[in-house]
């Protein structure tokens, strides 16, 4: 028989390590109001946001950088590439959660504007954050549309003084 113990208070555990995702629920329809964003849509703005933060440190990392490079990476036979975990640079944050536990959480806001406050907060108080913008080839009208932010990963008590009051999604 298997016994399972649980903690009143995870006030003597580990801090954890992890990332949050910030998802907009709703845009403008054109007529004045709201629309809410697919489902689909904001799973993939969501997968976005996740990477975002390390496809940009590996393509800055790499040698030689990746967006020096055009056309397939097959193309450049003899190109010999170095990046490695070592030298990209990640803070201790980013490889404990790499390392161990992907911890992230979705949360939901209504409007570009709160985003985008978020996304200003975060950067203001230190932290890794980055915006992702749909191209808006299929849900937004043709126009480019700021969707998604990524918080971290960062120690959880510095991201949750920022989004605490937020709703999971």
């Amino acid at each position: 028989m298997d016994v399972i113990i649980r903690a009143k208070s995870d006030d003597h555990l580990p801090e954890k390590t992890k990332q949050v995702i910030v998802v907009r629920k709703l845009y403008p329809d054109g007529a004045g109001g709201q629309r809410k964003i697919r489902a689909g849509k904001i799973a993939s703005q969501a997968a976005h946001a996740s990477m975002i933060w390390l496809s940009r440190r590996v393509c800055e990392a790499a040698s030689p950088p990746l967006e020096h490079i055009v056309g397939k990476m097959s193309a450049y036979p003899g190109v010999q590439y170095t990046s490695n975990f070592d030298n990209l640079g990640f803070t201790t944050e980013e490889r404990d959660w790499l390392t161990g536990k992907f911890t992230k959480i979705v949360l939901g806001v209504d409007t570009e504007e709160e985003l985008i406050a978020l996304h200003q907060k975060a950067l203001d108080a230190g932290l890794t954050s980055h915006i992702v913008t749909d191209s808006g080839l299929t849900e937004f009208d043709g126009e480019p549309t700021n969707t998604a932010i990524a918080i971290g990963p960062h120690s959880g008590h510095k991201i949750d003084e920022l989004t605490n009051g937020l709703s999971l999604l």
